[in-house]
């Protein structure tokens, strides 16, 4: 009887075992199971459309932020005074305003001097709608681009009366644990595809 008993609680014991190490196998299976396939593509769309957002916001540290080293030409910094200047208002008036005013009034008096000109605002941009991700996938080396991640960006400038369609494609690499944009080219006149995406991206970098 005693011996019957000692089997009973050997067997039940194993199964109790077994049934563990299952629930653990399964365990570890589901957590591997979203990042094996998603791979790095979560990461790379969201790191685009983020550059996209901020470049369609003139947030121009925030562009460089996002940006590699080989697009951004320069510490984040120089990046962000570039992009400033080359989008900030400029002179309604060419000429300056002289020195010295040689207008005088009718008591011999010098006039006051001209206001220095007034500086007008960027061009009207229309608004831009949301920015939508069409394709995404592997693109190969070429010239000085690493090979990378591709992305085909679109979006909408909203005028008053219509749509105008505005689509980009960028290459991504990373560097540590971030995607940054590599190269950015205009991908509006073709089919959206996988391989329209990476022909647009194998140009060699512009010096």
């Amino acid at each position: 009887m005693k011996k019957s008993k000692e089997r009973t609680t050997g067997a039940f014991m194993l199964a109790a075992v077994t049934a563990l190490l299952a629930v653990g196998c399964s365990g570890e299976h589901v957590d591997e199971k979203p990042e094996a396939a998603d791979g790095p593509a979560a990461a790379v769309t969201k790191a685009a459309l983020a550059y996209q957002d901020a470049l369609n916001a003139r947030r121009w540290r925030r562009v460089c932020e996002l940006r590699a080293p080989s697009l951004r030409e320069g510490s984040v910094e120089e990046c962000t005074k570039r992009e400033e200047k080359d989008h900030e208002p400029v002179p309604t008036h060419a000429a300056p305003a002289p020195s010295v005013n040689p207008l005088r009034d009718v008591n011999g008096s010098p006039l006051p001097l001209p206001a220095t000109p007034s500086r007008a605002p960027e061009p009207d941009r229309p608004p831009t709608g949301p920015v939508k991700v069409e394709v995404t996938g592997e693109v190969p080396a070429i010239g000085d681009h690493p090979a990378g991640q591709g992305v085909i960006l679109s979006f909408n400038y909203l005028h008053a009366t219509e749509t105008e369609l505005s689509r980009w494609a960028l290459r991504l690499v990373q560097q540590d644990s971030r995607w940054l944009v590599e190269q950015v080219e205009d991908a509006l006149r073709g089919e959206v595809t996988p391989e329209f995406m990476r022909a647009t991206l194998a140009k060699e970098m512009r010096r």
